[in-house]
């Protein structure tokens, strides 16, 4: 599929007590905040990615987005033009992104509610000297699905991505050079599973 997404940007998650979970991601996980706002903070990895975690100050625990990467504005054009063409409910128009990173993109909900987000030329940063304590970057989330095959299918059918693995109760899904951006996992509801950090090596 010519225009597709390509790979994994970021995760928003809603958090009840900011500081505390910017200090943990700050000072176990080694991230760097890179902007903040009013009851949000972002954080990055050593990579090129301008951040990786989002922070909202929320009243729940929550995943908030999935963020995914697009080449181009043509490519989130057409990606935008094939996720409209599924019937979601909720689907923004392209359009500047008014946060930290900036970049041209949309966001939409998909089938079991889960908001994703497709952006193309986002800010970067110069990548920074690998640093044994700290990620690289995201490497990916997976996802909890209470109906994991349409889950799947429309991933592929929409974002343009593949299947790469299965086992019995996991389904890959492959966007770029990594084995799998984005995981669906069969489960009672939509839920996170986890997301993964990518680190320099096995130490």
């Amino acid at each position: 599929m010519a225009h597709r997404v390509d790979g994994i940007r970021s995760v928003d998650f809603g958090v009840t007590d900011l500081k505390a979970a910017e200090r943990f991601y700050t000072e176990v996980w080694h991230l760097k905040p890179v902007a903040s706002s009013k009851g949000s903070v972002y954080l990055r990895g050593t990579g090129y990615e301008h951040h990786i975690l989002g922070l909202h100050q929320r009243n729940e625990g929550q995943l908030l987005r999935i963020n995914l990467s697009a080449p181009d504005e043509e490519a989130v054009n057409a990606i935008h033009e094939r996720v409209r063409k599924t019937n979601l409910r909720k689907v923004e128009q392209p359009g500047a992104i008014d946060e930290p990173g900036g970049g041209y993109g949309f966001a939409f909900q998909d089938p079991e509610g889960r908001t994703v987000r497709v952006i193309a030329e986002m800010a970067a940063h110069s990548p920074e000297k690998d640093d044994v304590e700290r990620p690289r970057k995201l490497s990916h989330c997976v996802l909890n699905s209470g109906e994991q095959e349409n889950a799947v299918g429309f991933w592929c059918e929409a974002l343009g991505v593949r299947i790469i693995d299965r086992t019995k109760a996991m389904t890959f899904i492959n966007a770029s050079a990594d084995h799998h951006s984005v995981a669906i996992v069969k489960g009672a509801a939509p839920a996170l599973h986890h997301v993964a950090f990518e680190m320099p090596s096995i130490d």
